[in-house]
Formats: structure tokens, sequence, C-alpha cells
């Protein structure tokens, strides 16, 4: 029977299904759910028997001989293809499927040989026939063909095993009930129909319902990129939706969906669109599978931070002891923890946490580590499976993923479902005779992670397909997305390792075309849509069924009707008519009105004055304690100033830091001051006798500070320490000459020194500590005095600090030298950049007046800081300068600025 329109192919199907003993026959699981649930649901019966509908494997199969051995499957066949590579007799005498040159490589191919193996018997019956196809393999092909032939027939008939797809169907073989009649329906489109209609003889009982090219030609809509194409597309059934079309009556297919998956989802939720996505996904996607998968990740990265961090802070797993794991990962990332080992023992992390005195987390993850390494160097089932269980008892909640909740959990399910196939795997390697076998779990999770699992109850919403898997159904209305050459092709390449054009790329066309002229007929309505470009930039090419007999419609997508780009055009273009809004929109701004578009009650960021935080900031004591750090924050912003001391935020580092900047710069400090101390004065003559005494005395201080800060446990590699003592004390030497220069016979006073002055009329404390305070005396003058702050890298220079100062650190160290110490004055004051080997002089001896200038500013900024504290303006100040490198950037409710 031929079947040209998709209301032929309804009537049809309805009536076989209603005539008694005609049992019908569909193409795919799909099709057949497909057509029970609407004949059930809109035929005049309302009901059906469940045995008068077979899916064509179920039915092929039953005309397969029966034989009593166990059939092989894709396990079986790997662990065929393992053992057969680690023969060293077979594998030596393999030609194709082998490189010489790396002979590391050659387990890489195991999976290769299974991909091959059921077709064996497929290039056997084409070399017994002298096909052309055969002929045309290389001779080192064939030949290891022959011996994989005999080596996988040998392993079955050793181990009481066959290969299903060696077997072939036989009218014989099939005990028909009496007075049963087949309706095959799109035999075309059946995997195996050509083998399987040329039976001799063929069942007379058996009949079939092709579908033919229908008389009207369909058109492919082609747009410019994929983005239009979807957006398109679900316009059209976002419109048959809020019309009131059932979801049943709508159906989407999508030429590459697992690719498309993601974009298809977002667009559909930005309408509100519902999808029901039918599609295989692996148990590794799910949080079962992904925990497995990150122990092995964990073992295979030597129990690295990174895949630590990855598995123990994995927020849809049911720990047991979450705040364990977070204590392990920040002392992780204290302690500059980059990785530890797989051997048993002590490593990184135990040696780190045992002098971090971290008792009972250096505890955990020695018992963490012991039962990691025993599942994952597990060599049986048995014993993997024990070693899982062990360590799920560990690091899972009690109740997590257990079989009583297998009715309401997904994720128990999926977690049985992992189970059930380790089981299956100990089942396979005992047929095999395998007792034991090293790297078990990795090998269990790569076969885990291409097993296809499908969730029994999926949400309603209009059904999503892959292309193939919806062929056989027949929507009111049915979208097929991505219909390019590349998703449409149909590929069979069952000779790995030889070019394409081994692979029927003459039939090839032929079932590519077969399948799209089936779509036809798969909607009373069906849309055909492709897009010249591919998300990511990639070209696609138009099928060449639609260009030889159908026809090409080429779109442009400039967004009318669409309800973000005419909104989109409403704030671009000024217009008089304000734009009518959709439903969904509307109901986005009531929304919104009452979220989003509500100011707060108080809201600090905002440039006004709202409340007095001075108490707050006071810490209850009556001034306020400011450091230079502290006005300088204030200074470039007043929210991040209040987000540092009046919030206590603080920023975390969530990635192992290899060099500490913040240490090294105390390491530095120390050295410099242990330097002075000990030289007391620089003596001019610094390149002589004196100045190589003067670097000994430095490279020796500096050595024994850096070995000091090796030992500690949060110290970097012994490599990455070697670079920081060598840069560093390289750089350190230059201060030398510059001290020379600048400093010349100056005696160091004082060094770290910590001041406070409290100013009981302004209300404020002023702080600081000092790196280094240098005295010039001469008899007959007074002494001078210079304060000197070591920067390790870029500071800002004297000629901007004509405008606005950068920083008020000297200025303020300057106050307090003249408010609070027996000095009086800071004659000059300087930074040192440790990086340039150079002084900056931000005022020299000679310039009073722009010292004086300088205090003048800072007691200006510190009154305005008062005032405004007072009457809480804590305003945003976004800049470039403020916001380029604030640690608050992500949480600032402001719009920063971007460099």
């Amino acid at each position: 029977m031929i079947l040209r329109t998709a209301a032929e192919v309804t009537t049809t199907i309805f009536q076989s299904l209603a005539t008694p003993n005609l049992i019908c026959v569909f193409p795919t699981e799909t099709a057949l759910r497909f057509w029970t649930h609407v004949y059930v649901r809109d035929s005049a019966h309302g009901v059906m028997r469940h045995d008068n509908v077979l899916a064509w494997d179920t039915f092929r199969a039953r005309f397969l001989p029966v034989r009593k051995e166990l059939p092989a499957n894709s396990l079986i066949r790997h662990l065929f293809a393992l053992q057969f590579l680690r023969d060293k007799k077979e594998s030596t005498s393999l030609q194709w499927f082998r490189y010489p040159s790396f002979p590391e490589s050659l387990e890489n191919l195991a999976s290769t040989i299974a991909q091959l193996v059921p077709h064996l018997d497929e290039i056997e019956l084409m070399r017994t026939q002298r096909s052309q196809e055969y002929e045309r393999m290389p001779g080192a092909y064939r030949s290891d063909v022959a011996r994989l032939t005999v080596a996988y027939r040998k392993f079955m008939d050793e181990r009481g095993l066959y290969e299903p797809r060696f077997l072939h169907p036989s009218s014989q073989s099939y005990a028909k009930e009496k007075g049963v009649r087949y309706r095959v329906f799109f035999p075309e489109v059946c995997k195996g129909w050509q083998e399987f209609s040329q039976m001799q003889p063929f069942p007379a009982w058996i009949e079939t319902c092709s579908i033919d090219e229908p008389n009207t030609k369909s058109t492919l809509q082609l747009y410019p990129n994929e983005l239009m194409e979807l957006r398109a597309q679900l316009n059209k059934v976002q419109t048959l939706y809020n019309n009131g079309v059932d979801l049943n009556d709508i159906m989407i297919t999508v030429g590459e969906l697992e690719r498309l998956r993601p974009y298809l989802e977002h667009e559909a939720a930005l309408r509100n669109i519902p999808l029901s996505i039918v599609e295989r996904v692996s148990p590794i996607a799910y949080p079962p599978g992904r925990f497995l998968q990150l122990i092995q990740a964990v073992y295979t990265h030597s129990f690295s931070l990174s895949s630590m961090k990855a598995l123990l802070l994995d927020p849809q797993i049911p720990w047991k002891d979450p705040a364990t794991h977070r204590a392990l990962i920040k002392r992780g990332i204290e302690l500059h923890i980059i990785q530890g080992s797989q051997n048993f023992g002590i490593d990184d992390w135990s040696r780190k946490l045992s002098q971090a005195h971290e008792l009972e987390i250096e505890l955990w993850y020695k018992d963490f580590k012991s039962k990691v390494l025993a599942l994952v160097q597990a060599k049986s089932i048995t014993g993997l499976l024990a070693a899982l269980f062990n360590l799920q008892e560990m690091l899972l909640e009690k109740n997590s993923w257990r079989q009583e909740t297998l009715a309401t959990d997904l994720n128990a399910s999926i977690y049985a479902y992992c189970i059930e196939f380790f089981t299956s795997v100990g089942q396979a390697m005992t047929t095999c005779g395998i007792a034991e076998a090293k790297g078990l779990f990795a090998f269990v999770l790569q076969f885990l992670d291409k097993q296809n699992y499908i969730e029994k109850d999926r949400p309603p919403g209009i059904p999503v397909y892959g292309y193939t898997v919806s062929v056989g159904v027949c929507a009111t209305h049915h979208f097929v997305l991505g219909c390019t050459q590349q998703a449409t092709a149909m590929q069979d390449d069952f000779f790995p390792l030889l070019h394409e054009s081994f692979w029927h790329a003459e039939s090839e066309q032929d079932e590519s075309a077969i399948m799209l002229a089936h779509y036809q007929v798969a909607g009373k309505q069906v849309y055909y849509s492709a897009a010249k470009i591919l998300f990511g930039g990639d070209s696609a090419l138009v099928p060449a069924w639609f260009i030889e007999k159908q026809g090409v419609e080429e779109q442009i997508f400039d967004g009318f009707g669409d309800m973000f780009s005419t909104e989109e055009r409403a704030w671009i273009i000024p217009s008089k008519h304000n734009f009518r809004a959709q439903q969904q929109q509307s109901e986005w701004f009531k929304q919104a009105k009452t979220t989003a578009y509500t100011f707060p009650r108080y809201d600090l960021a905002e440039e006004k004055p709202m409340f007095s935080v001075w108490q707050r900031a006071c810490r209850q004591k009556g001034e306020i304690k400011l450091s230079a750090t502290a006005i300088d924050r204030f200074k470039e912003c007043p929210m991040k100033w209040a987000a540092t001391y009046l919030f206590g935020i603080q920023k975390g580092s969530y990635d192992a830091i290899v060099i500490d900047h913040a240490e090294i710069g105390i390491i530095l400090h120390d050295v410099l001051a242990k330097f002075f101390r000990q030289i007391q004065s620089l003596s001019k003559v610094y390149n002589g006798e004196k100045g190589e005494q003067y670097r000994e005395i430095l490279a020796t201080i500096g050595e024994q500070r850096f070995a000091q800060y090796a030992k500690s446990p949060a110290a970097p590699p012994a490599t990455t320490m070697h670079y920081i003592t060598t840069r560093y004390l390289a750089e350190l030497e230059a201060i030398i000459q510059a001290e020379g220069k600048t400093f010349n016979e100056w005696s160091s006073e004082n060094f770290e020194t910590y001041l406070e002055h409290t100013y009981p009329e302004d209300s404020y404390l002023l702080t600081g500590r000092i790196d280094r305070i240098a005295r010039y005396a001469i008899s007959d003058e007074p002494s001078k005095v210079a304060v000197i702050d070591y920067k390790k890298s870029f500071v800002g220079s004297r000629k901007a600090y004509d405008e606005d100062m950068p920083s008020c650190q000297l200025p303020l160290y300057a106050k307090l030298i003249r408010d609070s110490t027996e000095f009086s004055v800071a004659d000059i004051g300087a930074f040192y950049d440790i990086s340039k080997g150079s002084y900056h002089l931000i005022w020299k001896e000679d310039e009073p007046e722009r010292r004086d200038r300088m205090i003048g500013e800072l007691e200006e900024i510190i009154k305005n800081m008062i005032e405004d504290l007072r009457i809480g303006k804590l305003g945003a100040t976004p800049t470039t300068k403020a916001c380029q490198f604030c640690d608050y950037r992500q949480i600032c409710r402001r719009r920063y600025t971007l460099p």
C-alpha cells in the first residue's frame, strides 16, 4: 500500500488498529507510543489491545533463529578487543589496525575493533561474493579483518557466546499464530528491511504501507543564521500555543538536537513555550554519574586542588559534611597546595595540613584519599562496589540516592542504574573469563558514559525529538529545524580506519532523500527550515533533495512580530506611537514593578544622605580609627570603604595562588629592615669594597628569610621558590646604589614604626605604620628626617601629586611625625620602588610648602569623610580608576566603568 499524504497515513493507521487479527508494526518505539496515544485519544473506540502493536526491532527479532548460547553485547565486544590487542602474538600480526611507531597506543584501538566486530559477517559475505567494495579494500585491511574474524569466532565458541548481528531473519524461525496478519508501516525507514524483504519464501501474511513523495512540493526556509531560524520558527510555535492549539498537536524535530538543545531551551524559555525534550542522555550528565566521574578525575589529576574543588564543592550532590569540604578547600588555597599524589602515604596535602596543625582536616583527607584509591585501584567488580559503598557512606547523606526513593527521586533511579550497570560489567567479565583487571573503574566509567538513560516521566510540553527519532509520527504541526546536509546525512560507517569513499556514498544520498521525503507526511503542516551559518560560525549546506526535487526559499528575519525585536526597536527609534506589548511582556513588566523597578527603602550606594553610620564606624568608641588605606579607599569610592570597614566584607580566593605577592611584600620589608639595622648608614662608596660587603650582607639576610619562608606550610613548590628567591634578591641589590645616591650617610632610626594620635576635637584616631624613618644629623644644624615606604611595584609619580594626591600615605605619615614624635617634621617623603630599584621623592627637604599643602589636603579629606559618615552619605562614585581593580565590582549596585 502506498500513502502520499498525512490524512491517508492517519486514516490507514486508524483503520488498521481497529481491524481484528491485524498487528501493526511501527519503525520505532517512539512511533508506536505516538500512534497508540493518538488512537486512544481520537478514535471512536477510545481503547485498544496493547498486543496489537509492535516495534520493528521486536518484530524482526521473532524471525531470528533461537540460540542456546548467551548473546554478545558491546561490552563483551570491547573486552574481546582488549584481550586480542594484549595478546602479543595476535597484536604483532596486525598490519592495518596497529601503529608500529607508537606501540603504547595499541589499546586505544580497542573501541575501533569493537565497532568493526559486529560487521565481520557482512565483510565475509562481501568476500564470498567478491564485491567491488571488498576488492577496493587495502590488502592489509582485508588481512587484519580475516584474523579478527577467526579470533572472534574462536572467542565466542570458547565462552558459549554468539553474535546477534551474525544472525539472519528466516520465515521458518517464526511460529505464526493462526489467522493473524501483520502490517509493517514505513518499511523504507526500518533498519534491516532490505535483508528482511529478501527472505525466501516471503510470508504472504505480512503487508506493507510505504510512503511515496506527494505531488505537492515542500519548501525549505533558509535563514542567514541559526539564531534567526530558531526565533522565527519559535515565534510560529508561540502563536499556535497562544491560540490554544493542544501541545500534543505540535511537534519539533531538530537536526542536531544535542548541539542545538541549549539554544532551543533558552529561546523557548524566553517565550514561555513548554518543551518536553525526548533525548537519550548519558548518566554522567546527572549528579550521580557526575559524582562517579569527578572521583575518577580526582585520581587522574593526583588530587589536585582544582579537581578536589570540582568534586567536593558540587552543590547538586547531597553531601554529609559540606562544612569539612569547604574547610579543606579553603586551607588548600591558603597553603598553596597544587596537588597530592596517586600513592598511599604522605603527599603535599597531608604534609602541609600537618605543618599547619590542622589535625582534624588532615585525618579527614587521609581517610578520603584511602577510600578513593581503594575504589579507583579496585581490580574486581566486587571490590569496586565495596569501595564505592564505603566512599558513599563517608561522603553522602545517609538517606540519599537509596532504593526506597526510586519512585520519587530521579537521582536515586540513575544511581541504581549505575550500580546495575557495574554489576552487568562484572557478569560480562565472568563470561569472558576475566577475574581481575587494572583500571577497572575508569573502564566502567568509559562505558557508562556511552549508555543512554531516558527519563520515564517527562514534564508536559511540546515534544522535541532528534532527527530520525520522530520518523513514523504524524502531528498536526510539525517543525523540522536544522535541515542541513550534515544533519540529515545518513551515514553507516562500519568500515573504521578507512577513507569515507568506502561508506556507500550513493546509497547514503538515497537514504537521506528517503528520510526527508518521509517527513513530508509527518504532519498535516510540515515546516522545514535551515540556516547558512551555524552557532560558532561554521557554514552549512542545503540538502541536495531540496535543490533537486523541492525548493529553497531564503528568509530574512526582520524581527517584525518578534516581541523582543519590537521592544528593542521601540527603545532605539523614537516614535509617537507606543508599541503594543504582548501578554508575556506585560506580565514581566508587572513583576518588575514589584521587584527590580522598586527602589529599596535604604540604598546606601545612592548619592544622597541616608542615616548616620557614625556609631557603627566608630565601634562605639567615640573616635573613628583612620589609616592611610582607609582614607584612600573612601577618597576613591565611599562604598568601597563601607564594604571593607563598615560591613567587614573581604574578598575570598577560590584558586590556589602559586606566588603570594602579599606574603612576598612582607618578606621584602623584613629583609630591608634587617639590612638597614645591621649597617645603620650606607656610605657613598658603594661600588668598591664597601659595596661588595653591602651586597654580601643583603644576600645573606635575603637567603635566610626566603629559606625560612620555604619551610612554612604556605610556601610554593621548590621550583617556584627558587624563582622567587633569585628574582627578588637580584632586585633588592639595586637599593644599595639608590641609597648611596639619595640618602648617603643617613642613619636608620626606626623600622616598622607604629604611630597613632587622637584628635578629640575632630573625633578621629589617626594610625600608621612607617616602613623606615631615616635621620641625617650635622653638628651645627638641626637633624633632618625622612619617611620612607617600600613598594613592591608601581607607585604614584612625583608629578601626580601636583594635582590630586594618588595616595594619602606619606602626607599621613608626615602629619603623625609632626603631631606625635620628637622629630616634629618630615623633611623628605619618599617611596622606594623595589621592582625598578629607584626612589621617588614626593617632597624634598627644600619643599616644606609642598609637604604642608599635602597635609592640608589630607585634613580636608578627613573632615569631609567624617561629615559624610555623620549623615550617612556613602554613595558609590564609579570611575575607571576606582572600579578597575575593585574587589567589590561583582556586588556593586551601581554601574561601574570599564577600562
